[in-house]
């Protein structure tokens, strides 16, 4: 089965992995979930292994890997994707989060969630949803200092797939039409798998999403066609009814346009141990391999602790820190030693109000050859709930990325200051029927003028679950 990248005949054509393989993996959930559930299930889903965020919370930090603040269960969370994707995989200069199918770690939606209604198909139920959104942009960059005014129309049909209670697959095209010649219309598609299962004393979990875009990015300063394969395999232990072991292994490979191809292996370890009812902590291992073609290739070991709890009923927090330490294959570079940090504090100012900050750094490959990213984040946002139906938004942050030689670690090559703010309003008109407007200011300022933009930037989403 081929798809299309674009409507233009001479663009690249990509392919997904072959589907028996979802298929069979959805035909060994719905057997286990007719075989009743195992002793010790979790009430909760469990979140197999992410490359990317988990999107349960509004608003959305755009850079950071952790959820904030707290949300009813009838906002619409495809609704709600990060302005900007992680380093590494992309972050959109114009328009939606160019891989939304990978921002979750659990199954898209719950079976008959968000309004839809199942649709029994033997031992699969099947659920479908439509989106429009309509983007329209001022300075936007397509290209070497050309700035751009657009309309961005994008059309997302999306089709769930449920075997039992732990396994889904999610299916959703977009036909996406720019009316600024600078850009060219294209079909993406992305698929994603999620799903878990147990055993005594054991949790295992396994996602896979395949992503083919072509959105405008700020690390190439233009419309970008890209495929992304990401997979994991998680498994976490209950070591004794208090301590525990996590055990996760990921891969992530991409194909970019003028880009070098990356292949990224990571396994990362944890021991984690409540220490009261309020605090847990834990101690991590990891360890990662980039392959990129062409370019050098790059292993690294990671050192993490971890901290979450809270202080009282209102205030929880999430602290990590740590270092990496990277080798490059094939180059004179010393070894680079880089700190690994990230917080995240949420308050629950009210019953319907929430606010949260946080701060990261970390690196990631790059779009460009013989090039790695270390990046640190800032940002905050604030969520009001109005009222049954309405609620409202406003999230802001920076993110200083440099681009370093893997030849000479020392050398920076590039250096970018990324700045967003922006603030939503969604209003539940039906139990299907869902709506944000939304307004956002992008800036980047980058010491290689090339990649030089300020963007205001108007939304609106229309969804609805058949």
């Amino acid at each position: 089965m081929q798809f299309f990248s674009s409507f233009s005949h001479d663009r690249p054509t990509a392919r997904f992995l072959s589907p028996s393989l979802l298929l069979t993996l959805l035909a060994v959930g719905s057997a286990e979930a007719a075989s009743g559930p195992l002793s010790g299930e979790p009430e909760d889903d469990f979140a197999p292994l992410s490359t990317s965020y988990e999107p349960r919370t509004l608003p959305e930090a755009p850079w950071m890997s952790t959820s904030t603040a707290p949300t009813p269960d009838w906002i619409d969370q495809t609704t709600v994707q990060p302005t900007f994707a992680q380093p590494g995989i992309g972050s959109a200069s114009f328009g939606d989060n160019p891989l939304p199918s990978m921002t979750g770690t659990r199954p898209i939606r719950p079976r008959g969630g968000s309004g839809s209604t199942p649709i029994p198909l033997g031992p699969i139920d099947a659920s479908f949803d439509a989106t429009y959104s309509l983007t329209y942009g001022t300075g936007l960059l397509s290209n070497a200092n050309r700035d751009e005014t657009s309309f961005r129309h994008a059309l997302i049909p999306g089709m769930n797939l449920y075997a039992g209670d732990r396994w889904s697959i999610r299916y959703a095209p977009s036909l996406t039409f720019f009316t600024a010649d600078g850009y060219e219309n294209t079909v993406d598609h992305s698929v994603v798998l999620a799903g878990s299962a147990t055993a005594p004393g054991w949790l295992f979990g396994l996602n896979h999403g395949t992503s083919i875009t072509s959105t405008p990015l700020i690390e190439t300063g233009r419309q970008t066609d890209q495929t992304v394969h990401s997979t994991g395999l998680s498994a976490n232990w209950d070591v004794n009814g208090r301590d525990s072991l996590t055990f996760s292994l990921s891969q992530n490979i991409r194909f970019a346009d003028s880009a070098p191809d990356s292949y990224s292996w990571v396994n990362q370890n944890w021991y984690d141990r409540p220490l009261s009812d309020r605090l847990s902590a834990g101690l991590g291992f990891g360890i990662g391999y980039d392959y990129l073609d062409p370019g050098v290739d790059m292993l690294y070991e990671r050192l993490n602790a971890r901290l979450q709890g809270s202080f009282g009923s209102k205030l929880t927090y999430r602290l990590s820190g740590g270092a990496e330490i990277r080798q490059f294959s094939g180059s004179d570079s010393p070894s680079n030693v880089s700190p690994l940090v990230s917080a995240v504090v949420t308050y629950q100012v009210l019953d319907r109000t929430s606010f949260f900050v946080g701060f990261d750094h970390s690196i990631s490959t790059s779009y460009f050859s013989n090039q790695f990213t270390e990046n640190s984040s800032v940002q905050g946002g604030l969520t009001q709930i109005l009222s049954s139906k309405w609620s409202a938004s406003a999230n802001g942050g920076l993110r200083m990325t440099s681009y370093l030689n893997t030849l000479d670690a020392t050398q920076t090559e590039r250096s970018d200051d990324s700045f967003f703010v922006g603030c939503s309003v969604s209003w539940r008109a039906t139990a299907k029927l869902r709506a944000t407007a939304s307004y956002s200011f992008r800036s980047n300022s980058s010491d290689a003028s090339d990649f030089d933009f300020d963007s205001n930037q108007f939304g609106l989403r229309l969804s609805y679950a058949f």
